[in-house]
């Protein structure tokens, strides 16, 4: 065989060499972009469950103080009590809470408080829950009694 031949061939192997598959460092470099990116979504989806979660409470505190303004009228009293953690189904309010939100409604003659949380939400107890009432400052002296 020819110099130049061998040359030629030594030259080809060499580049089909160089040019087939990834290098260690692309490689890594790959991982890292996807590792950033799958982190970025995890955190982003989690914001969005929580508040969609938040959400449902919401709604769920709303359709209670319709039903509450409604009894109430109906009934000629400021409400009727309510907690979905003894009961989940109320059959005189027809109302049921979505599932994992906590509702729970005080009551008195004329006025009412409802609070609503979700342990999986941004307001995880009763605390921290949201909260509509009647009159002002009804709910901070009936919660906790």
């Amino acid at each position: 065989m020819s110099k130049l031949k061998r040359d030629k061939m030594t030259s080809s192997m060499v580049s089909r060499k160089n040019s087939s598959g990834f290098t260690i460092v692309e490689l890594l470099i790959a991982m890292i972009v996807i590792g950033i990116l799958a982190t970025v979504v995890t955190v982003g989806y989690s914001g969005v469950r929580q508040r969609a979660i938040d959400t449902g409470v919401m709604k769920d505190v709303e359709t209670m103080e319709a039903l509450q303004t409604d009894y109430g009228i109906d009934n000629q009293t400021g409400g009727k009590a309510y907690n979905s953690e003894v009961e989940e189904y109320d059959a005189d309010l027809d109302f049921s809470p979505s599932p994992g939100n906590v509702i729970r409604v005080w009551v008195d003659d004329v006025d009412f408080c409802i609070a609503g949380y979700n342990p999986a939400g941004s307001r995880e107890n009763l605390a921290e829950a949201y909260k509509i009432e009647s009159s002002d400052g009804f709910c901070a002296g009936s919660i906790g009694s």
